[in-house]
């Protein structure tokens, strides 16, 4: 089993992370101009705000933004994540998660949130698993036509309950 690990994305992995959508419906549906995932990759690295899942030759092999005071300035907030076409299905996107809750943690948050697109019913399905509870479904909120699922989790502490 392939081990990943967390870093901040260095200008080395934006080819690569400008590519980890490809195939995918946010792709379909977010990105669908030429160029536009990688734009989009780019201003998340410029902004300091990309991370990357490597696997052990250093690859990366998924991707997420994160907005440390994304929801009303209270709680952080995964904006984006994305994992190489080869390694969907494999825990990337698991990793990616529990990486973005521990980093949450360590700035003393006690809340996270991110916002799930209502057609990718397989990432709202692992975010619940995970403990994620849906809010609300919010109409149009980032393209007409799509609702988003406003979902949010409460943190729990190395040997707490919730």
């Amino acid at each position: 089993m392939t081990q990943f690990k967390l870093r901040r994305a260095v200008e080395g992995d934006l080819a690569a992370c400008g590519q980890m959508a490809s195939g995918s419906a946010i792709e379909q549906y977010y990105f669908a101009q030429p160029g536009a995932f990688q734009r989009a990759v780019d201003k998340a690295f410029a902004a300091d705000l990309l991370y990357v899942a490597v696997d052990e030759a250093d690859t990366a092999v998924g991707l997420m933004k994160i907005l440390p005071a994304g929801f009303c300035n209270l709680y952080p907030y995964l904006s984006l994540l994305s994992v190489a076409p080869a390694w969907r299905k494999q825990g990337v996107g698991s990793f990616l998660l529990a990486q973005f809750e521990e980093l949450a943690l360590q700035q003393g948050a006690k809340k996270v949130t991110l916002m799930v697109s209502d057609f990718n019913r397989q990432a709202k399905a692992l975010y619940e698993r995970k403990g994620y509870c849906a809010l609300g479904l919010i109409e149009n909120a980032v393209h007409p036509g799509i609702g988003e699922w406003l979902m949010i989790k409460t943190l729990a502490k190395q040997g707490t309950t919730n």
